[in-house]
């Protein structure tokens, strides 16, 4: 047996391999690792962190013994196959065996290092009849059925600590299409160097809502919000349908724009609502209630350019607008109260986006003034004068 790792990852192995390699080792299985085993086949997805895997089999010590289970498990199966998995690239564990790979594939979510069974394991484990324990009593498929678009809704207003990116991490959802995204598009769209920050902040998010709701359907908490799929190596995240109908029934996404990354990046701190509401502004500048004020003191035509979107576009484009505060965040200072009618104003995204073109933002005494030196250009000075 040769006793260097392999550069062939154990997911290469067919149904027959994974059954005559379990058959072998099947004296030496503990009713331990037969019951992780089993757990994880019946999870969701099949999917499952060392903690959660944990807590569902009930097995004492937590996730490190977990670990030890699975990795013993797992080399148990390749030393009597001569198979290996992985090894570790990176430091400062370059050159470990990855054992869990025999059993599943694994990437980093929001709630740790999630492993998924491949499929040809739980093939197996059905033909070996290891997956069929009475004892296992995993959620019935019922309670994951999702809430309803107004449980959602309720579940989103009644929510504490909503951040100002938590509301634009929805909306860029919404707006992708098929409401379909990944953690590294998203990481994109809010500037975030990282999509684990993306995965991180959704994940927060979808935990926040989950506890209102008392529902969690996957080991992942992003499954409150979203389903799965795997398309050319990369997950894609699902926004459902009624997280969507629950977006609209609150207004969060009608005649809103995307923030710009300038917005985003300068506001992180919760929304607290109530009579003595204090938010970011750039929160307020998304804020239905806010907005409604706003476009009801003002109208809906630009106060730079005075462009308005019904006027041009007609009944489809009617009441489409930003709407911008008047006071640059660097002013501010953190949370603040706001007055929608003196502190915002409506404006369209050509000239929002120029607004913002710096830090701290142009006023709009700044912005007009622009489009008025393109309008009407001071004489070019003639030579000699």
């Amino acid at each position: 047996m040769n006793s260097q790792p392999m550069t062939k990852w154990s997911r290469s192995l067919t149904v027959a391999d994974y059954v005559a390699g379990l058959t072998a080792i099947a004296p030496r299985v503990t009713a331990v690792q037969r019951r992780l085993l089993a757990v994880q086949y019946h999870a969701p997805g099949r999917q499952v962190t060392a903690p959660q895997l944990a807590q569902l089999a009930e097995v004492e010590g937590g996730y490190s013994v977990v670990n030890a289970h699975y990795g013993r498990l797992g080399r148990m199966f390749c030393d009597n196959t001569g198979e290996r998995p992985d090894v570790r690239q990176s430091s400062p564990n370059r050159g470990k065996e990855r054992l869990w790979a025999t059993w599943s594939e694994g990437w980093s979510g929001p709630d740790g290092f999630v492993w998924q069974m491949l499929p040809q394991v739980a093939e197996a484990l059905e033909q070996l009849g290891w997956v069929y324990d009475e004892t296992i009593t995993l959620p019935a498929p019922a309670t994951f059925t999702p809430p309803t678009a107004n449980q959602y809704a309720a579940a989103l207003g009644a929510t504490t600590g909503l951040t100002d990116r938590h509301y634009q991490l929805l909306r860029i959802h919404y707006q992708a299409p098929e409401r379909t995204t990944t953690a590294k598009r998203l990481a994109e769209l809010m500037g975030y160097r990282r999509y684990s920050v993306a995965n991180a902040q959704y994940g927060r998010l979808a935990r926040l809502i989950g506890e209102q709701l008392d529902y969690n359907p996957d080991p992942q908490r992003l499954g409150t919000l979203v389903t799965f799929d795997k398309r050319q190596g990369e997950w894609h995240w699902i926004m459902r349908p009624e997280v969507a109908q629950a977006l609209e029934l609150l207004g969060w996404v009608e005649g809103f724009g995307v923030l710009l990354p300038e917005e985003i990046a300068a506001a992180a701190e919760p929304m607290v609502e109530g009579t003595r509401c204090r938010v970011l502004v750039s929160a307020y500048e998304r804020d239905p209630e806010a907005r409604r004020q706003c476009i009801t003191a003002h109208g809906t035509t630009c106060s730079v350019c005075e462009f308005s979107f019904g006027a041009v576009y007609g009944e489809v484009a009617e009441g489409f607008i930003h709407v911008h505060h008047l006071r640059p965040l660097s002013e501010v200072g953190g949370a603040h109260q706001v007055d929608p009618v003196k502190d915002l104003r409506p404006v369209c995204p050509n000239c929002h986006a120029v607004l913002h073109h710096r830090v701290p933002a142009y006023s709009i005494q700044d912005v007009r003034g622009f489009l008025a030196q393109r309008n009407h250009p001071a004489p070019s000075a003639k030579h000699g004068e």
